[in-house]
This record gives structure tokens, sequence and C-alpha cells, in this order.
């Protein structure tokens, strides 16, 4: 518990099902990071961690944030965010993941003009 692993004593009866919801999760949440570091790679994991669960809780509100506790809801979330009805380009993940792309791209661009002086920039566009 010191370490912040161990976050409850795990009923016996029930601990199939808290590892068959926990695997899932975990699972899901890797692919759904994997796509965030893909469109930035600059990102650590914990940044990644921590958009993730400020999408879900954006989407569910403040009042429902205890529910990213709940591994059953964020697996039926991350689910549907991922494949089902709203894993098209309207998904809040997928719609997120665009505009971290974008503001990367972005980030990149500024980098770049940065670097190179101004006296090319304009030297090559006349």
């Amino acid at each position: 518990q010191e370490k912040g692993v161990i976050t409850d004593v795990l009923d016996w009866p029930k601990s199939r099902e808290f590892l068959y919801w926990r695997l899932r999760r975990k699972l899901l949440e890797q692919d759904a990071l994997h796509d965030i570091m893909k469109a930035d790679s600059t990102l650590s994991h914990g940044q990644v961690t921590s958009m993730l669960r400020r999408w879900f809780i954006e989407e569910h509100g403040a009042i429902k944030a205890h529910l990213w506790d709940n591994n059953k809801i964020v697996v039926e979330w991350l689910h549907e965010q991922m494949t089902g009805k709203e894993g098209g380009s309207q998904s809040v993940v997928n719609q997120n993941i665009k505009f971290v792309r974008r503001d990367f791209v972005l980030q990149k661009f500024e980098a770049w003009y940065r670097i190179i002086p101004k006296w090319q920039w304009t030297r090559s566009f006349i």
C-alpha cells in the first residue's frame, strides 16, 4: 500500500470478476495510450494517463469523477470510445487525439521557425 499499487483488500468471492474487469481496462487503456503517444511522441506516460482521465471526467462531469475508479464503467466507456457507437471520428477520445496531433505539429513548425534564421525565410519565398 505504501507504493500506491494496492488500494484495497480484494474480496475472494469477487476476485475473478474484479481481475477480469481490471485486465480489460488495462488493455483498453494501453490501446488508447498508444494512440495518443503516436499522435505526440513527446508526452510522458503520466501525462497521457492524466489526459485520458481528464477526458473521462469531462464527458461524465466532475460530480461523477469517482467513476474513474470503477473498472467496469471505464471499460465500457473506453470500448464505446474506441470501437462502439462513438468509435468514429465523433468520440471524445478520437477528437482529442486529433487536437493532440495538431498541437504537436504546430509545436514542430514553431520550433523550425525559431531555428531557421529570418533572412532565409524571406529569401526563399521571394
